[in-house]
């Protein structure tokens, strides 16, 4: 299964950890793209966010195939 993220993951999100960890990610085209190998389905990515400030964020993360997700993310201090 592959997911792309935008960059907003990383930066101002603080991206710290991916579980399952990713077998490959590849940096370009505005985000990562990370590839994970799926033995069971539905298959779940959890991300581990260390965000440097409070505010409002927006990610996009979008499966491979599949119609890109938008969210606003609040960070409350």
């Amino acid at each position: 299964m592959q997911v792309w993220a935008s960059e907003s993951l990383v930066k101002p999100l603080g991206n710290r950890r991916v579980v399952p960890q990713p077998a490959s990610s590849i940096i370009g085209q505005g985000g990562i793209l990370y590839t994970f190998p799926v033995s069971i389905r539905p298959a779940s990515v959890e991300f581990e966010m260390e965000p440097a400030s409070p505010g409002m964020s927006h990610l996009s993360l979008r499966v491979l195939g599949s119609e890109t997700l938008n969210l606003t993310i609040t960070v409350m201090p």
